[in-house]
């Protein structure tokens, strides 16, 4: 069995000849071919390269594209500065405050550097690895990358206190997001990986999810074209779970480290994946002996359930980590 078979008989509750395993080593390429973030983040070539090289090394059962929020950013007018370890980090935001959600010049998908970038490391993973591993498009819905273009606190002022202005710019942003969305899947993306960092329980409390992000969500998944795979966005996700269970084109969840996988679980029905929940960000403060104790007790949990995915969650496993001692 290949990765794409065995992620395939996953989805499908099938047998598999071992349990699939998912990393988030989008940003550790850069580490084992020694490219400078300068030219991974903006070249796809060298992106490219660098997830080949996880492949050779670590072999994992599904590759990403670039986990570049600030890169998506940068498309939208917000300013962007490369760091030392970590991905680039966003500097200023594209627009001072809501009333200026007008102003922003939403970027042409088909020729902004920005975009292009993440388009063509699709292609050219696609083109090396289609029908070996499965390639997952990372991708973010239009109330995190509104959040993202104008900043959390002008995020919550617009759907707390301003939702006529609000509900204009999900309009805006969802009509991107659907086109770009749909572009990965054509550029050679097997299924969609929703990044949902504001649309989780540390940043949203639950009756925003249910009165304004399902309604969202829902309008905008069911214009894509392909599968997605919603992300905790970092933070627990538990109970949003049946909530967000339902939505359209979903193919299941990426839970976080803290939530409960037996409640997960019970909490979407046995039809749906759902992958989790090895903390990947802190893999440079632990042993491999303790990694390696965490990971037996969630195969050990998880043993009688098809549709699970051992998976890293929250973001990049560190630069640092030396990750063969790890996951090898």
């Amino acid at each position: 069995m290949n990765s794409a078979e065995r992620v395939m008989a996953t989805l499908q509750g099938a047998p598999v000849d071992r349990r699939a395993v998912v990393t988030t080593t989008s940003l550790y390429g850069a580490r084992l071919t020694g490219c400078v973030f300068e030219r991974y983040y903006t070249v796809s070539k060298e992106y490219a390269d660098g997830q080949a090289a996880i492949i050779e090394r670590f072999q994992p059962d599904l590759l990403l594209s670039p986990l570049c929020v600030a890169n998506e950013a940068k498309a939208f007018g917000c300013d962007k500065r490369y760091m030392k370890e970590n991905p680039p980090n966003i500097t200023k935001r594209a627009i001072a405050c809501g009333a200026e959600i007008d102003a922003i010049k939403f970027p042409d998908i088909d020729t902004h550097p920005s975009i292009l970038y993440t388009r063509e490391s699709v292609r050219r993973i696609a083109e090396q690895f289609h029908g070996q591993i499965p390639l997952a498009a990372v991708w973010v819905d239009p109330m995190n990358l509104l959040a993202t273009v104008v900043g959390l606190e002008t995020f919550m002022e617009l759907a707390i206190f301003n939702r006529p202005v609000f509900d204009h710019a999900m309009v805006l942003f969802s009509d991107f997001c659907v086109r770009h969305g749909n572009a990965l899947l054509s550029d050679g993306a097997d299924l969609l990986i929703n990044f949902g960092s504001v649309c989780n329980m540390a940043i949203i409390p639950y009756k925003m999810a249910e009165d304004i992000a399902k309604p969202n969500l829902e309008k905008m998944y069911s214009q894509i074209k392909g599968g997605i795979l919603f992300h905790n966005g970092g933070y627990k996700i538990g109970g949003f779970l049946k909530l967000y269970s339902d939505l359209p084109n979903l193919l299941g969840f990426i839970v976080d480290q803290k939530d409960n996988l037996i409640d997960a679980r019970q909490a979407i029905g046995t039809d749906i994946l759902f992958a989790g929940n090895v903390d990947g960000a802190t893999l440079n403060r632990v042993t491999p002996d303790k990694i390696g104790f965490v990971c037996s007790k969630i195969l050990s949990t998880m043993e009688k359930d098809p549709k699970f995915i051992l998976a890293t969650t929250s973001a990049d496993i560190p630069y640092k980590i030396r990750v063969s001692k790890v996951l090898s």
